[in-house]
């Protein structure tokens, strides 16, 4: 790309970037009115550039380098995607009208772009040889599209993209240099963004740790103390008639069991530790949950079925720890999961080739609830965060997450309001036994 010297100057003059790092669109826009393509590009650059200097929140600096990019090329729509998994989410989007609605992207054009970590410039979609006439491309009359990847120091997160259905041509090679460079910074700001949170996170997390361990072995030993009394008040309740001594006796020993398995849970989160690595089949650890919560469903005229694959044969996981994982999602499915009705949890086991030379065993706990809400998703895996209120204690997905993730597997949830949310587990399927720390 080229600069007239003699443009350049009155750019910065005219934004006025001695004042501050924040630049007025409306003033940014009448400026650019006035100069040369390049121009407008530097400008614009700067203008992105004090953007993502002075904005941490990525839905903001998004949507703030979308109006840049529109005040420069001349697309008919555009979005800002972020890959998760094999899918794209919009963050944000826009059309030459300025409206925000939702709009249909080719996903062929996305896939090629992130996938492949190219930026692609196309005069002519549905003629273009490298998309094989998508059938979204087609649908949609895209004629020129720019779609180029948002990449990070070490991966693709996702994409900007921009399209024109009127003419063929819409875009030129620099409309695809500009737009390349913004996705690059915009790449190393939402990686700078992600660092920050995890540092943040990892921060809290090792005070939290500190004080819930010692809590938790101060807890742990009067619990020891109560465990043994309970041998003994075992033998002389067996001798007693009473119905109702029965019955709080079952009462005290279960809510005695409860508080032991969170003081465990409590141990477990506060501190990093090595999967207790056995090969194992899935299969059994996702009956044993279905066990252990089936009356719990039953109290509830919950049906719980099953799809297992047999396929998937043994590997090696840590089947306490995982069955635990996995009554934790399938305890919370149950609590979300209104009463009666006929209503069904299911849970499902199924391979994925890839990632890894074994690939994935994959578990699904799929509730007909009532949802998560909008304003909760974000927080669903956050310790002590409960939808519960006093029910809850914040821990159990926390603990779940921090689990999975030991055995180097994932662990995400796809949710709509009044439908239900299905959570999935992802574990690599390891043939041999991992080495002490290897994950």
């Amino acid at each position: 790309m080229k600069f007239s010297d003699a443009g350049a100057g009155p750019v910065f003059a005219s934004i006025d970037t001695n004042k501050s790092m924040s630049i007025d669109p409306k003033m940014l826009k009448s400026a650019l009115a006035k100069f040369s393509k390049a121009e407008k590009n530097l400008a614009t650059l700067h203008a992105v550039g004090a953007v993502l200097a002075t904005a941490n929140e990525p839905r903001i600096f998004f949507a703030r380098l979308m109006d840049h990019i529109f005040d420069v090329v001349s697309a008919d729509r555009g979005a800002i995607f972020i890959r998760e998994k094999d899918h794209f989410l919009p963050q944000v989007t826009r059309t030459a009208e300025g409206k925000t609605e939702e709009i249909a992207v080719s996903q062929t054009i996305l896939r090629r772009a992130v996938h492949d970590g190219v930026s692609l410039l196309t005069s002519d979609a549905a003629a273009d040889e490298r998309f094989k006439a998508g059938a979204s491309i087609i649908m949609q009359q895209i004629r020129s599209a720019i779609c180029v990847p948002i990449r990070g120091r070490s991966e693709v997160f996702g994409a900007i993209y921009v399209d024109s259905k009127i003419a063929r041509g819409a875009f030129t090679d620099d409309d695809l240099e500009l737009l390349t460079t913004i996705a690059v910074q915009a790449g190393i700001a939402l990686e700078n963004s992600r660092l920050s949170q995890e540092a943040a996170r990892a921060e809290r997390m090792a005070a939290i740790g500190l004080v819930v361990s010692g809590l938790a072995h101060d807890i742990k030993n009067y619990m020891m103390a109560l465990k043994g009394g309970d041998f003994i008040l075992d033998a002389i309740i067996k001798g007693i008639p009473s119905p109702e001594a029965q019955q709080s006796w079952a009462t005290l020993k279960a809510t005695h069991k409860s508080i032991s398995d969170l003081v465990m849970d409590m141990l477990s989160y506060s501190k990093a530790r090595d999967p207790e690595w056995a090969n194992m089949d899935i299969n059994g650890s996702v009956a044993e949950a279905m066990q252990v919560c089936r009356e719990r469903a039953q109290l509830k005229g919950i049906e719980l079925t099953q799809e297992m694959d047999y396929a998937i044969g043994p590997f090696y996981y840590d089947p306490k720890n995982i069955s635990r994982c996995i009554m934790n999602i399938l305890g919370n499915a149950i609590d979300a999961t209104p009463e009666g009705g006929g209503r069904s949890i299911a849970l499902r086991t199924r391979v994925e080739a890839e990632p890894g030379p074994d690939g994935t065993a994959v578990v699904e706990v799929a509730d007909q609830g009532t949802g998560i809400p909008p304003e909760a998703r974000d927080k669903v895996f956050d310790l002590m965060y409960s939808t519960k209120g006093s029910k809850g204690t914040g821990l159990g997905l926390a603990l779940t997450r921090k689990i999975v993730e030991e055995h180097g597997g994932t662990v995400t949830f796809e949710t709509e309001m009044g439908k239900g949310t299905t959570f999935i587990v992802r574990l690599p399927r390891r043939r041999k036994r991992p080495a002490p720390g290897q994950r």
